[in-house]
């Protein structure tokens, strides 16, 4: 059995990733993880076996992740600082600076570790690979919300494609570029040194155990509290971007795939790479509430996010995995689970005053 360490293995992709690397058999499970506020109540979560080894620690400081590591086969590194809060400092310092830690301790104390794999997104692309009618690739880097969601050269509407690995990256965000730093530095670092190394470019997996705290757990969480509290949903933008909303259990197949069968430092998207609009999203989470669908007349925006996020799975497809659950199942499997649990209100409405108050979400 190799021994396997998570990092960020108390939250939602890190635990279920645990247990289906546990239920093969063929790996031992231990879990670094600060317990932060900002997804936990203060304690680890009764969903975690009890036969995982678990480390209270934080993966910026050397002493923690030096005893995490010891004994270690594979790491997947998939604590992250998330969201689109102003700090910059803290996204680098976290992101980027642990990654640097764990392969400066690799090699400091010569641990035997065969793969490090590096839990990243798809938001790396920025706003994508558009072409023209005439086949023309444009890489846009910014909008101008002002003039049109989308984007255009002249009076021509630009048509997007899905991302692919090999296309150019095009970070739209200090998330994204601390993630694609942190993509770049570990690829590097491991060939530089032998480690070998895969990145795992996750679309937004969605799922029971997601967080109902942290403000990335996006439209899905979002939209489940407006329906229970009877208020309409925010209306982003024109609720017509696209998004591959994934299963968490294919997610991390997935990443077991890439683990046993991926190619040494190589990129994967995880996705199951349909795509769905915001509206539509809303209109099955209202279904499932038997609630009539109902946006806000305001229209609001993320600062710095993109239009469409859709991600190409081929790479992943060829390794021999596939998706086996639809969206529908994937949305009411969570909002099962999101009835269950202690929903905070005055916590949700006072986090979504924050983000329009610091300019995380703006308005026409």
């Amino acid at each position: 059995m190799k021994n396997v360490l998570i990092t960020g293995g108390a939250g939602f992709i890190g635990s279920h990733l645990a247990d289906n690397l546990y239920s093969t058999g063929k790996y031992k499970i231990r879990i670094i993880d600060n317990l932060s506020e900002k997804t936990h109540y203060g304690d680890w979560p009764n969903y975690l076996n009890e036969n995982y080894e678990l480390f209270y620690g934080d993966v910026s400081n050397y002493d923690d992740l030096k005893k995490a590591l010891k004994d270690i086969d594979i790491v997947f590194h998939l604590a992250a600082e998330l969201d689109l809060n102003p700090q910059y400092k803290r996204f680098i310092d976290i992101n980027v600076g642990s990654t640097a830690l764990v392969f400066e301790l690799i090699n400091e104390f010569k641990f035997k570790i065969k793969k490090v794999i590096i839990g990243s997104t798809q938001f790396v692309y920025g706003q994508g690979k558009w072409v023209s009618k005439n086949g023309n690739i444009f890489y846009p880097e910014k909008r101008d919300v002002d003039k049109s969601w989308d984007f255009t050269v002249g009076s021509e509407k630009l048509e997007y494609t899905k991302c692919t690995e090999d296309q150019k990256v095009n970070p739209p965000n200090h998330y994204a570029l601390s993630k694609y730093f942190q993509e770049k530095f570990s690829l590097t670092i491991g060939k530089l040194n032998n480690i070998e190394v895969n990145v795992v470019r996750f679309s937004i997996i969605l799922g029971p155990r997601q967080s109902i705290k942290n403000t990335y757990s996006g439209a899905l969480r979002t939209f489940c509290y407006f329906s229970v509290m009877n208020k309409p949903y925010s209306t982003f933008e024109d609720n017509l971007s696209m998004r591959d909303f994934t299963n968490v259990y294919d997610a991390v197949e997935a990443c077991r795939y890439v683990l046993e069968k991926g190619s040494p430092f190589e990129c994967y998207n995880i996705s199951n790479s349909n795509s769905i609009t915001v509206k539509k999203l809303g209109k099955i989470i209202s279904n499932i509430f038997n609630s009539k669908p109902i946006f806000s007349k305001k229209i609001e925006w993320r600062h710095g996010d993109i239009r469409h996020a859709v991600s190409c799975n081929d790479k992943l497809l060829k390794l021999g995995w596939k998706p086996k659950h639809n969206l529908h199942d994937l949305i009411k499997d969570y909002i099962d689970w999101f009835k269950l649990q202690d929903l905070d209100f005055d916590r949700f409405i006072k986090t979504q005053l924050e983000m329009r108050n610091n300019g995380q979400i703006r308005s026409k």
